[in-house]
């Protein structure tokens, strides 16, 4: 199967599926995950974890993160890393 993940800090990814689903429907295979404020690492890492407890090494996987480096993509790719096959995206919050 192929997934997409989208992965930030707060709202940001759920918001983006949130209006993803909006013009394509509701998919299974569309994941998001924030760090929310107040939550804790360990926190996002139990709720990621129950997410994509489905996926196999088989499966094909596109990652989408917010920062290069944050805690939710670091802890991502830790996660994913026994996926053979990922393919690795961001989408920025400008820096002002």
């Amino acid at each position: 199967m192929k997934y997409v993940i989208l992965v930030s800090h707060g709202k940001f990814a759920n918001g983006l599926n949130d209006a993803l689903s909006m013009l394509a429907g509701n998919r299974e295979d569309i994941l998001s995950v924030g760090l929310e404020n107040g939550k804790s690492v360990d926190e996002f890492t139990a709720l990621f974890t129950e997410k994509v407890k489905d996926i196999s090494n088989d499966d094909d996987v596109i990652l989408l993160g917010d920062i290069i480096g944050g805690s939710p993509y670091d802890l991502t790719c830790e996660h994913l890393a026994f996926v053979k096959n990922k393919l690795v995206l961001f989408f920025y919050i400008p820096k002002f």
